[in-house]
């Protein structure tokens, strides 16, 4: 063969090399396991409202409407007293339930300064006795009575109850100016067992409130899955229950319960935990609530939208054009993403880059800073077109393979509070305010982009 056939073969030969299409080996995909989500310790608060009037209605009913009663002496005061009572109003406010008694009353006395019992044994005044009335053929002079119970609730649910007078006050008092005789102590004295007694009966009825069968319906609403749409089903998985605090108003006692539980999400439905109400514990932390769950970004979707961002951008190095026409992601290679660039322009073909993908929480992007040529790429492209391995390549598509998620977590935000809300039946309302909703982890299998997702805020549970 002459010298200028061998020269013709070697510019054939590099023609013919400079044409071929640039396809190095697929990168070999090895799948990590997803990691399981541990469920974070959260509180659920659930305000139970109790109306107790019909317990006070009772408590009302052993209370005797009217009381007469006196005293007879010779010597001194004796005296003669009617007393009638309203309907017993009953307020709470705060942490103290008070009761106020409102009432009329009458009362007549007679004196006398000395007695004799010459006569009979019974005795005789030396002079003539002295009358005087309060509330007696005239209107009814007015007074008022007051208590106050506190109430606390055992680890077993029962009720326990201190009520004791607070003001025992004559609106209308009996003024007796002639003689000492007082007038509220008696009345006071004479209705004292009867006060005393009105006090038991109160602390019986509250001892008698069973919040039990309530809390019991709770707990068991707790303990059942709720589907969300789309996520699968979440798990409350109550832990404990405790009582945050009891306050009182108008006839209505409201219980802060607080439940402890690890809430998860499941795609099936897991297994009940037990249904049986524990006895009462302390929680001492408001922690809201907290829940992990995974959101799966499919990387047809992502590639369609990096394709997007990037196809036809034309990056010239050295005049050697080298044009992106579509960006498939694909596969995991120790949780590192691929991302497979087909190109035209100077050379024609596809090639692989590799990185682990990393989200920013201020811009709430999710980005490849570490993107690199993967092994098979590059030593072909050593080969072949080492000029496609110039930085700026890499640097451009670094800075646009990148998705914005904010709308993706805006929309999981109020797409699981709509859900949770829609929870309801005639006895329970569930509430749900999540506040905060960020990505935590990036996991990668062989089809998806796995974000997942930490939700926090407040639930409560409302028992109409």
């Amino acid at each position: 063969m002459n010298k200028f056939n061998v020269i013709t073969l070697i510019i054939l030969v590099l023609v013919c090399l400079g044409c071929r299409s640039i396809s190095p080996d697929s990168p070999h995909y090895t799948v990590t396991p997803l990691p399981p989500i541990k469920p974070s310790l959260s509180t659920i608060h659930a305000p139970v409202t109790l109306e107790l009037k019909s317990y006070l209605s009772e408590a009302e009913k052993a209370v005797p409407k009217s009381l007469n009663g006196g005293e007879e002496n010779c010597s001194g005061v004796s005296y003669q007293y009617s007393f009638k009572r309203d309907p017993i109003i009953f307020n709470g406010i705060g942490s103290t339930m008070t009761y106020k008694v409102n009432g009329q009353y009458g009362i007549s006395m007679n004196y006398c300064p000395t007695c004799t019992y010459l006569f009979d044994d019974e005795g005789t005044c030396v002079i003539p006795r002295v009358y005087l009335s309060c509330g007696v053929d005239e209107t009814m002079r007015r007074m008022s009575v007051s208590y106050a119970t506190n109430i606390a609730i055992n680890t077993d649910y029962s009720f326990k109850s201190s009520t004791q007078l607070q003001e025992f006050k004559l609106i209308d008092p009996c003024e007796v100016s002639f003689f000492s005789f007082d007038v509220t102590g008696q009345l006071k004295k004479q209705l004292s067992p009867v006060l005393t007694d009105l006090e038991n009966d109160i602390d019986k009825e509250i001892r008698a409130l069973n919040v039990k069968p309530e809390l019991q319906e709770l707990w068991k609403m707790a303990c059942n899955p709720i589907p969300i749409e789309k996520y699968g089903y979440l798990n409350i998985n109550p832990k404990n229950i405790g009582l945050n605090s009891l306050t009182f108003s108008g006839t209505k006692a409201v219980l802060d319960v607080v439940i402890s539980l690890q809430p998860s999400f499941t795609t099936s439905v897991a297994t009940l935990p037990s249904t049986k109400l524990p006895n009462l514990s302390k929680i001492d932390a408001d922690k809201g609530f907290r829940i992990d769950l995974d959101i799966f970004a499919g990387y047809d979707s992502l590639s369609n939208i990096i394709s997007n961002q990037m196809q036809n951008d034309t990056i010239l190095i050295k005049k050697n054009a080298f044009v992106i026409e579509n960006i498939k992601l694909s596969g995991t290679i120790d949780q590192e993403i691929t991302l497979d660039v087909n190109f035209g322009g100077k050379r024609k073909g596809h090639l692989y880059l590799t990185g682990k993908p990393e989200y920013d929480k201020n811009t709430h992007e999710i980005s490849f800073p570490n993107l690199e040529y993967d092994l098979a790429s590059k030593n072909l492209l050593l080969r072949t077109a080492k000029w496609i391995l110039n930085d700026r390549i890499l640097s451009i598509i670094k800075e646009k393979a990148r998705f914005n998620i904010s709308n993706e977590l805006n929309n999981t935000k109020l797409k699981l509070q709509t859900e949770i809300n829609k929870n309801k039946n005639e006895d329970f309302n569930l509430k749900a305010e999540i506040k905060e909703l960020d990505l935590t982890q990036i996991f990668l299998d062989d089809k998806n982009i796995i974000m997942r997702i930490q939700t926090s805020g407040k639930i409560s549970i409302d028992i109409k």
